[in-house]
């Protein structure tokens, strides 16, 4: 009886049904935090890997270029009337049926019934031409364009310029040029300013034009870039660009003096530079802040001075 009395005496603690009101205010705060330290972390992560792929797809365009190269004794020009140098690499990289319907139907090039078959093949996307990093690039766009030279479009001082170049042409060395750079392509990605400085000379070029486009504040007056919107077309600033203004800075086209004094200058969407494929098949990230005199030396291919370590 005495044992009974004692076993129904015995307290039993109580269970409380929640948390109380401090107890969730901390776990969100704790949640909230490891949010805040994951979510950048997680985007850099993204953005890291993004950039590895941007660069790999420019080493194939490195690779490719050098099958180009060897098959031809030539880099690929810019000369083309018809057809841009991505075209030409498109059996290097795996794309021979779609590089003989693009010669097939434009015998004639972009004229009569050629265009709008033409258009359609555009219309393909080509992995290899467009940078992850850019992720509104369009399938008819491409996110590289070859270097044309470090001055007037004309200079036909680059990798892919509108005369053919050959191994003994780059008095440089090859690993001293670039060959292929990152674009943000497709319409107003990459807006030209447009200045009314008149260029008649390369040394009105030179010395007023070039300035006055790099001291110009943006202001998108010409927001339909051209720049990278078609893969397949050939000239400047379409599929090639210039060394004059170095990544970043404005891209300008003078009222006057047409598309050879434009500049076209390199920009990503990566936070402080972009990928630059060399002539020798190497692909290393160039800053924003590199030295203009370093970055025109290795547009030139033949101007005698070589670049270590920029």
């Amino acid at each position: 009886m005495k044992l009974s009395q004692n076993l129904t005496s015995v307290s039993v603690p109580k269970v409380r049904a929640g948390l109380t009101a401090v107890e969730v205010l901390i776990v969100i705060a704790v949640v909230s935090l490891l949010l805040s330290l994951l979510i950048p972390a997680v985007q850099v992560a993204r953005n890291t890997a993004r950039r590895l792929d941007c660069t790999d797809r420019q080493r194939q365009l490195g690779i490719a270029l050098h099958q180009y190269l060897a098959a031809h004794q030539k880099f690929p020009s810019d000369n083309n009337k018809c057809f841009s140098w991505l075209v030409e690499i498109l059996p290097m990289i795996e794309q021979e049926s779609l590089h003989t319907k693009i010669r097939e139907a434009g015998v004639n090039c972009w004229t009569g019934d050629s265009v709008s078959v033409l258009d359609e093949l555009q219309k393909t996307p080509v992995r290899m031409f467009q940078c992850p990093m850019d992720p509104d690039v369009e399938a008819h766009n491409t996110s590289y364009l070859g270097n044309s030279g470090s001055g007037f479009h004309l200079s036909e001082n680059g990798t892919i310029s509108r005369k053919p170049a050959t191994t003994g042409a780059f008095v440089d060395g090859l690993s001293n040029t670039a060959a292929v750079c990152e674009f943000l392509s497709g319409w107003g990605k990459h807006p030209i300013e447009h200045l009314d400085s008149p260029v008649a000379t390369l040394e009105e070029w030179k010395q007023q034009f070039v300035p006055a486009c790099a001291a110009r504040k943006p202001l998108g007056n010409f927001p339909g870039s051209y720049m990278g919107v078609g893969w397949m077309s050939p000239g400047y600033p379409v599929t090639v660009y210039s060394h004059v203004l170095t990544p970043g800075q404005n891209s300008c086209k003078s009222s006057t003096g047409g598309t050879q004094t434009m500049i076209a200058t390199p920009r990503s969407n990566h936070s402080d530079g972009v990928n630059l494929l060399m002539a020798d098949g190497r692909v290393q990230f160039t800053s924003t802040s590199i030295d203009i005199e370093v970055w025109r030396q290795l547009g030139a291919r033949d101007d005698s001075k070589s670049v270590w370590d920029y």
